[in-house]
């Protein structure tokens, strides 16, 4: 009876971690995350030996798709207009080293002004080149703290994770 016990508990730990937004520290927490990142993905799997949290995304033939991450929890730490609260983005790398998708998961900006910031936006990270310089990106007017800290969030950090993953030479 106690092991049922502790086991509800456990589940509705991480049922209310997954309500409040808190990062998936693995398949099982924050229940489909990264699939909104990489639809197309049967099996997900943390990079092992890193000193962050990487994983990577496999199809169903096994194949890698690429790697999912969360750039709160991937160095360097970068703020944006709140300077206290790191936004957190899921983003996916795909092996050719390119920008697949970024999500905002977590964010402590002024809701005005985040909210400027619009899906075309965020394809302008979309497709981009993790290693390439990423100063030509514009920001957006009117939320240019908030817009220019998503943008090295996302581009430092996939920087990081390159460092770590080496991506296949892309084709």
């Amino acid at each position: 009876m106690k092991q049922w016990w502790i086991a509800g508990l456990a589940f509705l730990a991480l049922a209310g971690a997954s309500a409040r937004g808190d990062a998936a520290r693995s398949e099982a927490d924050g229940p489909g995350a990264w699939r909104e990142v990489f639809p197309f993905g049967a099996s997900i799997a943390d990079v092992q030996g890193l000193e962050f949290e990487v994983f990577e995304v496999r199809d169903a033939l096994g194949k890698p798709m690429g790697w999912v991450f969360r750039t709160d929890r991937v160095p360097p730490v970068v703020h944006g207009h709140n300077k206290r609260v790191q936004i957190g983005a899921l983003v996916g790398l795909r092996p050719d080293g390119k920008i697949k998708d970024v999500r905002i998961e977590s964010h402590g900006e002024t809701p005005t002004y985040f909210r400027r910031l619009t899906a075309s936006f965020f394809k302008r990270l979309t497709g981009r080149d993790a290693a390439a310089a990423f100063d030509d990106i514009a920001a957006v007017t009117g939320a240019t703290q908030s817009s220019s800290a998503v943008i090295q969030d996302v581009m430092l950090s996939a920087q990081s994770v390159l460092n770590v993953v080496k991506p296949a030479a892309a084709p």
